[in-house]
């Protein structure tokens, strides 16, 4: 059993957003007072569908893991993986079929397959929604490990912020994590410019498993 979802967003822009973001499982607990991206989810084929097209089109519609490797003996075995799962997903579609040796039947026609897997995933989830941080806002400036706000400070991602709203609210934010860089010694500001140390990202995660580790030892300490 499922039901639809939807949210209300405070947008960087200063603006309120409503959207559907498709079905939530019995088991799927709602994404609240976190960071979220929502982009349009778009139907089309994949990287690995052509792939898998490819494949079959000089296999008489069949798809298996031993001819993939026939067919790039250099794939990886994760790679051709992907490959695997993305049918199993289809299948439980009733998309795609699999054989009794372990290979697929995906037809000839497998991009059209496909596209209709995609827009039968693209109506259950119109809204691609991806978590940017799990904390909350007024918690990012003093963390320790790697956070959003510095991955936008490092240039991934819009820096463009409205003056009011949630938009104002990340901009302080933003402000707030760029002096707690400096402290720290990640960033130093000559003539009005901010320079991050090249890495900054890396040393910020290296310096959150180190706590996460300390914790556990105290933790386990008999």
């Amino acid at each position: 059993m499922s039901e639809r979802r939807y949210v209300l967003i405070d947008g960087i822009d200063g603006r309120t957003h409503y959207a559907e973001i498709g079905t939530l499982g019995a088991n799927e607990p709602p994404v609240q007072n976190t960071i979220l991206e929502l982009r349009s989810r778009v139907a089309e084929p994949r990287a690995v569908d052509r792939t898998i097209a490819e494949i079959a089109a000089v296999r008489d519609g069949i798809y298996g893991e031993r001819l993939h490797r026939e067919f790039d003996p250099q794939a990886a075995g994760e790679f051709v993986g992907a490959h695997v799962r993305r049918l199993e997903a289809m299948r439980r579609e009733g998309i795609v079929s699999r054989l009794a040796d372990g290979s697929w039947s995906v037809g000839r026609d497998y991009l059209e397959r496909a596209l209709r897997y995609e827009k039968l995933q693209q109506s259950r989830n119109p809204v691609r929604a991806t978590v940017l941080s799990w904390q909350k806002l007024e918690n990012l400036p003093q963390a320790l490990g790697a956070t959003w706000l510095d991955r936008k400070l490092v240039g991934e991602g819009p820096n463009e912020h409205a003056s009011t709203g949630f938009g104002a609210d990340v901009e302080a934010a933003v402000r707030a994590r760029r002096r707690w860089l400096i402290e720290q010694g990640l960033a130093q500001e000559e003539g009005g410019q901010v320079r991050f140390a090249r890495n900054m990202i890396e040393t910020l995660k290296a310096r959150e498993l180190e706590r996460t580790a300390a914790g556990d030892i105290r933790a386990h300490r008999p």
